[in-house]
């Protein structure tokens, strides 16, 4: 199938260049906006990475969104995400306990952003990250996802450990009016092989 191999061959390309980018100019506000660039570039190819070959949850699923993982290091880390969302989320103020990029595909998914209080978050902007945008964050910075309206959702997440390795992720809980820990992530569909 040559729209697999030729995928696979974009996100081993786009891999190697942000490790360039990691290496030269390290985890830095400089750095994470590099790895955003090229984050941006690869999600330019999007012929390469169709709705059908990533689907939406099914309709009688509990979640609004799949999350594909394309590829990770050895050690977990560098690891690239398509998630694919149907509107109906909202994320609340957390922080990734790494650095994170989110580059846009198709759709579009709010980010706002906040500056952390002892008791909650202040809004201090907000950014809508659509095809050929998107968002760059060190491990303390906030954000918030939002995804409404009547378009699916297909973007590029990257962090710096893979999801299911982070347990000190934090997010305010309105409901509980407190910091607290987001689980692992759980649900992963690998999609390494293509």
């Amino acid at each position: 199938m040559i729209r697999k191999e030729d995928r696979q061959a974009a996100i081993a390309a786009a891999v190697a260049r942000i490790h360039e980018v990691a290496a030269q100019l390290g985890i830095t506000r400089e750095g994470v906006d590099g790895i955003k660039r090229e984050l941006i570039g690869l999600a330019e190819q999007r012929a390469l990475f169709p709705l059908e070959d990533f689907p939406l949850p099914s309709a009688d699923s509990d979640d609004n969104c799949n999350l594909y993982l394309l590829a990770e290091d050895e050690n977990r880390q560098f690891a690239l995400y398509l998630q694919a969302c149907a509107p109906g989320l909202d994320v609340p103020p957390h922080n990734h306990a790494t650095w994170a990029v989110i580059a846009g595909m198709e759709g579009t998914e709010q980010n706002r952003f906040y500056r952390r209080l002892e008791a909650g978050a202040e809004e201090t902007g907000r950014f809508d990250v659509k095809g050929g945008t998107g968002v760059a964050m060190l491990p303390e910075d906030l954000h918030s996802i939002h995804i409404h309206g009547d378009r699916p959702v297909l973007n590029f997440h990257m962090y710096g450990r893979a999801l299911d390795t982070i347990d000190d992720r934090e997010y305010w809980s309105t409901k509980n009016e407190d910091w607290r820990l987001f689980p692992p992530q759980e649900g992963i569909i690998d999609r390494r092989a293509g």
